[in-house]
């Protein structure tokens, strides 16, 4: 009979080890963002984003009270783990340079998607380059060298890091970028150098701002 109750003993206290370990992964894995009254959508702008190839810089800064970079999110669950933001770059064909000439970024059909690294401290994304229609890629076209870089879909870029900013509710999110070994296609003859590379950096900060469906500005937290 002791013998007995001695196994269930370490039977309930397996169980109870193996909760407890579940229970730490659950929190490890915990959401990297959170909107108060979901679901709702975050917004940002900035004039800092640099994409960097070949020794030469893409950037986009403010051109008639617009910003150079703007990002926007939905956001359909309180807590996300992932973060689909869509991006704006330029007024229209104004507010770009590329190797120090005029340059359009067309996105087409593509966005960035941010990934949360599990128990990351402070909070931290990947990047992943996705596009809704097949065969979409983001291009950045400086056509009086000529030359067009075009960044294709890609996953698994490190990183991006999220710091909680603002005071008092309703709170912000810093989003600090730097992302490296972006794959990336040169061509035209007034690029630095013709092919395919996985050199790319890019470099910047935005603040996003979150705002509920009825677009009243609420709480962004990373956690």
């Amino acid at each position: 009979m002791k013998r007995n109750l001695k196994v269930l003993g370490l039977a309930l206290a397996a169980v109870m080890a193996m909760s407890a370990v579940a229970a730490v992964a659950a929190q490890a894995e915990s959401a990297t963002l959170v909107l108060t009254g979901s679901p709702g959508t975050l917004k940002g702008a900035s004039n800092d984003n640099v994409f960097t190839v070949q020794g030469g810089n893409v950037k986009c800064v403010e051109n008639s009270g617009v910003k150079g970079a703007r990002f926007e999110g939905a956001v359909t669950a309180e807590k996300s783990k992932e973060v689909k933001v869509t991006a704006a770059y330029g007024n229209g064909s104004k507010g770009c340079t590329a190797f120090g000439v005029a340059a359009t970024v067309n996105m087409k059909s593509c966005h960035y998607l941010f990934k949360s690294v599990t128990n990351s401290n402070p909070p931290t994304a990947t990047v992943d380059v996705t596009c809704t229609t097949a065969g979409d890629a983001i291009t950045v076209a400086a056509s009086s060298l000529p030359c067009t870089i075009t960044v294709s879909p890609q996953t698994g870029l490190s990183h991006v890091v999220f710091t909680n900013s603002g005071g008092a509710e309703p709170t912000d999110v810093l989003v600090d970028i730097t992302v490296k070994n972006i794959k990336y296609t040169s061509t035209g003859v007034g690029c630095p150098k013709a092919g395919t590379f996985e050199d790319g950096e890019y470099n910047g900060t935005v603040t996003l701002e979150g705002f509920n469906s009825s677009g009243t500005k609420v709480g962004l937290h990373a956690i």
